[in-house]
C-alpha cells in the first residue's frame, strides 16, 4: 500500500516485484527454518497444542 501511496508505484510492479524476489527467497529461506522448528522445537512446545490449529504445517 505505501508503495503506491506514497512512491507512486502501479499495484501490478509491487505484485511482480513481490513474485520475483520476495516469494523466492521465502521458500528458500524461511521454509527449511520453518520444518526445522515444525519437527524439532513444536513438539516440545507446552503451547503448542493451543498455538497448532494456527500455525501451517508447511509454507
Amino acid at each position: 500500500k505505501r508503495d503506491v501511496n506514497e512512491r507512486g508505484r502501479s499495484m501490478d510492479s509491487v505484485i511482480e516485484q513481490y513474485q520475483r524476489t520476495v516469494r523466492p527467497m521465502i521458500a528458500f529461506f524461511v521454509r527449511f527454518a520453518w520444518e526445522w522448528a515444525v519437527k524439532n522445537a513444536l513438539p516440545d512446545c507446552p503451547t503448542a497444542r493451543y498455538a497448532g490449529p494456527y500455525l501451517p504445517r508447511t509454507l
